[in-house]
């Protein structure tokens, strides 16, 4: 048997992103994976229950109380594998302790915290961020070159990486990410306090380069847009975010839903007008593929990996274009055949994805580095 140990205290959908894929690559990696593998979680303490009622036997668990990003990782998590002896260990991020001492796969989802710079970008002082910063940077860089394989979700980040460390080479596999089965075509479900049609929705962080400012400038510009629906499950920088909504008079046009289950979210997808995705640094970009599983057309900055990704399923605006932006929702509110057609083309689009193919191809990967 080959004991592959998995990093998974970011299973979890209060993680957003990442913690969508791992619980979605884990759903599937049993039933896609050669039979000799032995497949065992790190998981947090507090996640344990949870995590043993999803996946009962299918996994070995192995519990856990240092977080993410924490100083108590570097040494408690290798400390925890010398135990497991694991043949080979998977990160699906690249916080791996520096004294990590097995070979590993790691999943690098973007490189955007090379890109976005500045004290706009962090909620620390100006010392507490260059020291983050630098903790960063050492950290991605013996991920990027220690690992045996990296996993990226699309190819413009392939390429991202390959710009920043030009000497990865071969070990850059390109595996698209897929749609969570758990927030399509669910029955109806009621919407959050506050929230009623019509609306815009955006679903996703409030980090500066996910560029929601484009979004508040266009309804400060056009009085009768529809009210904007901010699912956002991390709260860092939500306040910065709402004092500049006040700044702008916004207040009754922005409705923070904060987390919401998927069943809610599935709901949100369907009512909305358009899902509007501003982001300028985007490694894969989910919410739009969710979306459009939910016939909600999808609103995207031509940026990044989001073409890519999105295909001709969604209609695209240069990231700092009100103008653009605003032609585009009122095109899809007035025009219904333009809409229904971005509609086919999104559920089109979306067949194109597969988590269990993802973990297929994740699974082979293991095997290739064995």
């Amino acid at each position: 048997m080959k004991r592959i140990v998995i990093d998974a205290r970011l299973a979890g959908l209060r993680h957003a992103g990442l913690g969508r894929y791992l619980l979605n690559l884990l759903d599937h990696l049993p039933q896609v994976s050669p039979k000799d593998f032995d497949y065992h979680l790190i998981i947090l303490n507090e996640n344990l229950r949870m995590l043993k009622k999803r996946w009962g036997q299918r996994y070995r668990y192995h519990s856990l109380a240092a977080g993410h990003y924490s100083w108590r990782e570097q040494w408690s998590l290798p400390l925890l594998t010398v135990n497991l002896k694991p043949d080979l260990l998977y990160f699906p991020h690249f916080n791996i302790p520096l004294l990590m001492p097995w070979p590993f796969v790691v999943t690098i989802h973007d490189l955007i915290k090379h890109h976005s710079l500045g004290m706009a970008t962090t909620s620390r002082s100006l010392a507490g961020y260059k020291i983050k910063r630098w903790g960063y940077h050492l950290t991605f860089s013996q991920a990027v070159r220690r690992a045996r394989a990296i996993i990226v979700p699309s190819q413009w980040t392939a390429n991202d990486l390959k710009n920043y460390y030009p000497n990865v080479g071969n070990k850059v596999k390109v595996v698209y990410e897929g749609v969570d089965g758990h927030i399509q075509f669910r029955q109806k479900t009621k919407l959050p306090d506050g929230v009623k049609p019509p609306f815009l929705l955006y679903v996703g962080s409030l980090y500066p380069h996910k560029n929601l400012e484009v979004v508040l400038r266009m309804m400060k510009n056009w009085p009768a847009a529809p009210p904007l629906v901010v699912v956002s499950a991390r709260s860092i920088f939500r306040e910065r975010f709402w004092r500049q909504v006040v700044k702008m008079g916004l207040e009754g046009k922005i409705i923070l839903a904060g987390f919401v289950s998927d069943a809610v979210l599935g709901e949100l997808y369907r009512q909305a007008i358009a899902l509007v995705f501003p982001s300028r640094l985007e490694g894969f970009g989910l919410p739009g593929l969710e979306a459009m599983a939910n016939n909600c057309p999808v609103i995207a900055a031509r940026a990044t990996a989001l073409p890519e990704v999105y295909g001709s399923a969604a209609v695209y605006f240069a990231p700092r274009s009100v103008r653009q932006l605003t032609a585009d929702v009122k095109k899809i509110m007035d025009n219904r055949k333009w809409r229904q057609q971005l509609q086919k083309r999104g559920r089109r689009q979306v067949k194109k994805y597969s988590w269990r193919k993802m973990a297929r191809q994740i699974a082979g990967i293991y095997r290739q580095n064995l």
